[in-house]
């Protein structure tokens, strides 16, 4: 197992060497405790460009041009290997889903990307919640991670099997990693048929992206079992909203754009059934074609025990207040707002950053250039079994998130876990932000730090009443998932 686990690892970095240089460095500077460099800075020739743009077939055409500079030929070669990654996968079809039907013992096989103890977020944080979940209503559920995980994110080795609170990670680690999409698809669907197979799974359930659906699907169709697609962050609205190198400019209109949202509905289509985490997110599944009765709206959800821990209501008077976030460090969740909005509180108002990301090195810099350092602290990525403590050091919770696309469709799991805790939340005036609290926050216009410093003035000094925020969060906790998981796995229901 050792070695297995070392061939895929190195495999998966040659892998990366070629298809993203630049993610592999960021990888490495990331192992090493290092700010990782902004990916928005780096040099792109004319081929890289075009890719980062969206415009698939402009970049193929591009990096076959013939270069006499060794490292631009070297950037060619790497931008024509993801091209054709890229559209081997965005060329791929999905094999259809054989319907739910009744069944009293369902078993089933969730396929997710990454998972704890490996990786710390949001992602990994629902599909979590969501086994619990399924345990509680008497489901048997264990879980795959994707093709290579966690070798492909720098991991050198792994066991077969990771037991984290009572929940079965199982891993999907082959012997080299393939360099091809059809390669990887074919590979992974191997692995997802021999787990269904070891469990005696009736049902396969997996989460975006797409990728992960075209395996599931395959090993579906093999099992002849129905399969369950889950649409976590809209990834298509995630590409759009991540700054591009050299201020190059992303468009809805643009191929990957377009290519890539085509496949996340012909997945919802292809599938027995659609989780969707909003009631914004399932009317747009319904606008792009996907039958109504067969989506389901399954909220992010929290654990309810963190009502044993609310904290006692907030002391205006407190020598230091702190105000902060637990979130990943990414540009879309509006953290240089929260950043500045210090600007316009009092000197005893400190901010806490806990988690890690592709920005943090610009917030820094930014934090140094404001002469802010001695207030704010960034505390990096933290331990699964120490995030609640963390919370709890917080004052106010704050969701400053920007104004996109991606961030008014998906509902962040974070701000239930801080209103269960009985701590103020104040955030973004965006509908999903909305619909996840259930109107219980303080709301701001995004990307407005004087306006966010007023709000979190106001909540400080007491003239915020948020004592009914822990009630409507107890609506987000895992009985009311279990509720529905076993539902939806025992096909008894078949609309929303």
């Amino acid at each position: 197992m050792r070695f297995r686990t070392l061939t895929c690892f190195v495999s998966s970095m040659a892998f990366l060497a070629v298809f993203d240089p630049a993610e592999l460095r960021a990888k490495a500077y990331r192992r090493f405790g290092r700010p990782a460099p902004n990916p928005a800075a780096k040099s792109l020739t004319k081929a890289g460009a075009l890719l980062a743009a969206g415009d698939l077939r402009g970049a193929e055409t591009q990096s076959a041009s013939f270069t006499i500079n060794p490292v631009w030929a070297l950037g060619q070669l790497s931008v024509r290997f993801r091209t054709k990654f890229y559209e081997d996968f965005l060329d791929a079809d999905f094999a259809t889903s054989t319907p739910l039907s009744p069944a009293d013992t369902p078993r089933v096989t969730y396929v997710v990307g990454n998972s704890f103890p490996y990786t710390n977020s949001g992602y990994s944080n629902r599909s979590h919640l969501i086994l619990e979940s399924a345990k509680r209503a008497g489901i048997d559920a264990t879980a795959l991670t994707r093709l290579g995980y966690p070798m492909v994110i720098g991991q050198p080795s792994a066991p077969d099997e990771s037991v984290v609170g009572g929940i079965s990670y199982r891993r999907a680690i082959p012997w080299l990693f393939p360099f091809s999409a059809e390669k990887w698809v074919n590979l992974f669907a191997d692995a997802i048929v021999e787990e269904a197979r070891r469990n005696g799974s009736t049902i396969l359930h997996t989460t975006t992206g797409f990728h992960n659906a075209l395996a599931v699907s395959k090993a579906a169709k093999t099992l002849n079992v129905p399969w369950i697609y889950e649409v976590r962050g809209e990834l298509e609205k995630t590409w759009l909203s991540t700054p591009a190198p050299q201020g190059v400019k992303r468009s809805a209109t643009s191929e990957q754009f377009l290519r890539w949202r085509a496949q996340e509905t012909q997945a919802a289509k292809s599938a027995a059934a659609v989780v969707v985490l909003s009631e914004l997110s399932r009317q747009d599944f319904i606008d792009r074609g996907v039958a109504p009765e067969k989506i389901h709206v399954i909220r992010n959800t929290a654990d309810p025990a963190l009502l044993d821990q609310q904290k006692p209501p907030l002391d205006p008077n407190k020598k230091e207040l702190v105000i902060g976030t637990v979130t990943s460090v990414v540009p879309y969740e509006g953290l240089d707002v929260l950043i500045r909005s210090l600007e316009y509180l009092p000197e005893h108002v400190t901010a806490l950053i806990v988690g890690d990301g592709s920005q943090r090195a610009e917030l820094e810099d930014l934090t140094a250039s404001l002469g802010l350092e001695h207030r704010v602290q960034f505390a990096g990525q933290k331990p699964k079994d120490e995030i609640i403590d963390w919370y709890r050091k917080l004052d106010v919770f704050v969701l400053p998130r920007k104004d996109l696309d991606v961030t008014r469709a998906v509902t962040p799991l974070k701000a239930a876990n801080a209103m269960l805790l009985g701590i103020p939340v104040v955030a973004s005036d965006l509908p999903a932000i909305r619909e996840i609290t259930g109107d219980s926050a303080k709301y701001v216009a995004p990307a407005t730090p004087a306006k966010l410093a007023k709000a979190l003035s106001g909540v400080i000094e007491g003239s915020y009443d948020y004592s009914g925020s822990s009630t409507w969060a107890k609506q987000l906790t895992w009985d009311e998932t279990s509720g529905q998981l076993r539902r939806l796995y025992s096909g008894i229901i078949h609309s929303s």
